[in-house]
């Protein structure tokens, strides 16, 4: 349902100590509320920018979703699914093909083809799953699971990819403002799925995504500095009062904050963690992270989070470092570029790069701190 957006004055969860006052507007969309915290603009200009924003994160998320609506990723999953090529729009291509990279770089751990894995569980629903898939039908997936590294692209004419409704035809690259449809709607590119068939969910990076989008938004309007918050996941922009921006940390277990890091201008944090969507059977949590090399829930970890330059990239990599665990997620790190992190083991240890460690203040003792280099 698309909500309106509010103009009114919200606190900024972990936000810094500022001595100017932003607008402040609240966006309902994808599945979370978006806050955006405006410096540098007029009233008017700040809401006509809101409601810009509003208008492309819906529309993003009408075509990006999977599961619902006639949007553009249900379309093309219709046909991957069934192994057939389908024809995409040029901005889902470009951001398959980025997806796909990531899923190289992780060596598999942020892999959007798990779609199907995610409904085996129930949780592309609404309500919260009550119990495990039955273990055959993990089996079944595993010995049929394809990877998004396995999609192959074929240009295609622009008839055959346009999209119903796509508004005037801009350049993506050229005019990235929300509510002036880009290149996306129309010349795109062939996608080839393996004979087995595909399917894609982007919820583990689509969010990053739509963040970076309103963030560039904001700096095209002219604002002097932003945050873009998603649920607790933001980008920034700028600084408004000569002083890095200042967050908080969720803590997994208990309510209120875990840390406070310090951010700087255009950096983004972004935060994976067990509690997010789970459930309790027999005594042990199952949590929405899943694992695609076992096909269950990654183990090991209750929270893991990235500080890095690009909204896109900190959620894909929120989640790659999760299911990566304790011991494997330097090694990656490495591999996407990521310098500051911290994970939340299970034993409430926190285990944190050198370069996260000179950013943060625990405001609550973890069971131990160890720091972990990046190799």
């Amino acid at each position: 349902m698309r909500a309106l957006l509010l103009a009114a004055v919200v606190l900024l969860a972990g936000c810094a100590e500022q001595s100017e006052t932003p607008w402040r507007g609240r966006i309902l969309v994808m599945g979370t509320v978006v806050e955006l915290s405006l410096y540098g603009l007029t009233d008017d200009e700040a809401q006509a920018l809101g409601q810009r924003i509003e208008a492309d994160l819906q529309r993003l998320h009408d075509r990006l979703h999977p599961w619902q609506g006639n949007g553009e990723l249900r379309r093309v999953n219709a046909a991957l699914r069934d192994g057939q090529p389908v024809a995409a729009s040029a901005g889902l291509a470009a951001l398959l093909r980025h997806a796909q990279t990531l899923t190289r770089a992780s060596d598999g751990l942020f892999d959007p083809a798990i779609a199907p894995l995610i409904r085996l569980w129930g949780f592309h629903q609404e309500t919260t799953p009550a119990q495990p898939p039955p273990p055959g039908e993990l089996r079944a997936w595993r010995a049929r699971r394809a990877s998004l590294d396995e999609l192959r692209f074929d240009p295609t004419s622009a008839s055959d990819a346009c999209v119903e409704n796509a508004g005037p035809r801009t350049a993506e690259t050229q005019d990235s403002r929300p509510g002036a449809a880009p290149a996306e709607e129309c010349a795109g590119t062939r996608l080839l799925p393996p004979a087995q068939g595909l399917e894609l969910d982007l919820g583990a990076f689509a969010k990053g995504y739509a963040v970076d989008r309103a963030v560039e938004a904001a700096r095209r309007a002219g604002a002097r500095a932003a945050i873009v918050n998603a649920g607790g996941d933001l980008c920034t922009l700028g600084r408004p009062a000569k002083r890095d921006w200042r967050i908080g940390i969720r803590h997994p277990r208990e309510s209120g904050v875990l840390a406070a890091v310090r951010l700087q201008p255009g950096e983004c944090i972004f935060t994976s963690g067990d509690y997010e969507r789970y459930f309790q059977h027999q005594g042990r949590r199952y949590h929405h992270l899943l694992d695609p090399r076992s096909g269950e829930p990654a183990r090991g970890a209750q929270s893991l989070t990235v500080i890095t330059e690009q909204g896109t990239l900190a959620d894909a990599a929120a989640t790659a470092l999760f299911v990566a665990g304790p011991t494997q997620w330097p090694r990656l790190a490495a591999r996407l570029g990521i310098e500051r992190v911290l994970l939340m083991d299970n034993q409430g240890r926190a285990r944190l790069s050198p370069a996260m460690a000179e950013r943060l203040r625990f405001e609550r003792e973890p069971a131990a701190v160890l720091q972990v280099s990046i190799p």
